[in-house]
């Protein structure tokens, strides 16, 4: 049937409330007479980027010009029966903008440059998370109340770096059980199968197997620093310093050739190391991660940033923990809300930072062009290939994180092309930030205003589990955080001089003087001690000898 109005919307919804999805095809700059467009010319305006509007027939949405995003905003993604769009690329990026601001699970179906298909399914989306990068940092930390247990959480980075919670609960204990709990929880609240899913996290516990059930087809990232820290208690090696430099290269590289000859190196110098990171089924390179994330990191520092966030929280009981995590989230989002409405231009603040300093260097390179769109990117020790259309470098950077890498950033300096943007993902675009952040957590009154549900079950205090003496207030460090302090020398008390004992003491005291240790220099470790004469009795001759 053919929508030219509201009224042709709401049939269409009464005669499809049976079907779970509909199909829309939209065609793109046709004509008017074609499409049977019945509403008077007059009555069509045409909308810049401000909101004003003018005075032409056409509806261009999300401010776009020559089929690039410029300042998208959600106040500009208005989707209409009767809006024009300029090309398929705009209106696929409205459509999307739509999906996330009013839930729905929307699919490209086909596209040309005439006509895009699009499939619209009735299932919620997640809820202001298709404003965030989609890797999931979870751990636990242990809380200091009277009944003890764990706090779990879920956090995200949005596009500009900053920690966004996703979900945290009260546990009895760090367990696969307590895992699997959380998992599903969060899944429910995500309302959506997401196609493209990581996680991240410390060896934490019955995790791993908590992840393969719930989101079997997530992938799974394992932090390094907690990583290498397994490593070096389990493993030994005569040069630890030269398999840790290893390791964390290996870690560290985009490129799938630079980490094979990384893995060659672990593999001579420690069989064990290498048998053990070749059984590994989390996945700790950022050259095997999914390009789809575009979140190249390999450490959870989004939840332990979590974790020294709501340090003051984790002593207090658990409403009240509840109460106040609740309400720290509230007053941050709602002034990360604020200051990015003064933000100008399409990235967030921090890709602007990075575009800044990545230019700088890029006369350190020599450009071999092919085409207008490829190129050959030479430094000092490597070279790379370079295609700004499809955003790929051979280093690997630009896929995985989704920003331009310094090669290929070169390339685009070079050709004098000012439109950043337009080679950086989408996910770090001030329009994808503010969606997260569209939302608001809901104010709650006092505690003693709260109603009591009388639903006829009894919930009483968890068994305490406190241990004896004083709660420990500072974290327990584990062996690589502690440090070996020097043995303090001791001061000889006949000659004031460092090292040795009254007793073993054989300076001479000239002229009677004890001001004599300023003429010795206190060394930095105890000086060895000297053994005193081993005292023999001779039964034959009933005297002693020394």
């Amino acid at each position: 049937m053919s929508i030219i109005s509201e009224t042709d919307v709401m049939d269409m919804l009464t005669y499809s409330s049976d079907s779970h999805k509909m199909e829309v095809v939209v065609v793109v700059k046709e004509l008017e007479e074609d499409i049977g467009i019945a509403c008077d010319s007059q009555h069509v305006h045409k909308h810049d980027t401000s909101g004003n509007i003018m005075t032409n027939n056409d509806i261009i949405v999300g401010g776009m010009s020559e089929g690039i995003l410029d300042n998208p905003d959600l106040e500009e993604n208005t989707l209409i029966v009767g809006s024009r769009f300029e090309d398929s690329f705009s209106f696929k990026q409205v459509i999307r903008s739509n999906a996330i601001i009013h839930n729905f699970d929307i699919t490209i179906k086909a596209s040309d440059k005439s006509r895009v298909i699009a499939t619209c399914s009735y299932r919620g989306c997640p809820w202001r998370i298709r404003g965030c990068r989609f890797l999931i940092g979870v751990d636990a930390c242990h809380l200091k109340s009277k009944y003890l247990g764990v706090l779990l959480s879920a956090n995200c980075l949005d596009g500009n770096n900053g920690l966004f919670t996703i979900a945290f609960v009260v546990a009895e204990s760090e367990s696969r059980k307590s895992w699997e709990w959380f998992l599903k929880n969060l899944l429910e609240a995500l309302n959506c199968d997401i196609e493209h899913l990581a996680f991240i996290s410390d060896m934490e516990k019955g995790l791993g197997e908590a992840i393969k059930v719930v989101f079997p087809t997530a992938e799974h990232r394992v932090c390094m620093r907690h990583f290498w820290k397994n490593i070096k208690k389990f493993f030994r090696c005569e040069d630890g310093h030269k398999l840790q430099k290893l390791v964390w290269k290996a870690a560290n590289t985009f490129s799938q050739h630079n980490f094979n000859a990384y893995f060659e190196e672990i593999r001579s110098l420690s069989p064990g190391v290498y048998s053990y990171l070749s059984a590994l089924k989390c996945k700790w390179s950022k050259s095997t991660f999914s390009l789809h994330i575009k979140n190249h990191y390999n450490t959870n520092n989004m939840s332990e940033s979590f974790n020294a966030w709501v340090e003051e929280a984790r002593s207090k009981p658990v409403v009240d923990l509840i109460d106040m995590v609740r309400g720290m989230m509230m007053e941050q989002r709602s002034q990360r809300k604020i200051n990015c409405s003064s933000w100008k231009g399409p990235l967030v603040p921090c890709v602007e930072e990075y575009l800044r300093d990545v230019t700088t260097t890029k006369n350190h390179f020599i450009i071999r062009e092919s085409t207008s769109t490829k190129a050959e990117v030479e430094g000092r020790n490597d070279r790379h290939e370079v295609d700004i259309e499809n955003r790929i470098c051979s280093c690997g950077f630009w896929q995985v994180c989704g920003l331009p890498c310094i090669h290929g950033a070169s390339f685009i300096g070079s050709k004098h092309y000012n439109l950043w943007h337009t080679y950086v993902d989408e996910h770090y675009y001030t329009f994808r930030y503010k969606m997260a952040y569209d939302g608001a957590i809901r104010t709650l009154p006092g505690k003693e205003q709260w109603m009591i549900l009388s639903d006829g079950e009894v919930v009483g205090p968890p068994i305490s589990r406190r241990p004896r003496g004083r709660p420990k207030k500072r974290r327990i460090k584990n062996f690589l955080e502690t440090t070996k302090k020097a043995k303090l020398s001791h001061k000889c008390g006949r000659c004031n001089s460092w090292g040795h004992h009254r007793s073993t003491c054989k300076n001479p005291l000239n002229g009677g003087s004890v001001d004599n240790y300023n003429e010795f220099e206190m060394p930095t470790t105890s000086a060895p001690r000297e053994k005193m004469p081993i005292r023999r009795a001779d039964h034959e001759d009933n005297c002693c000898e020394y």
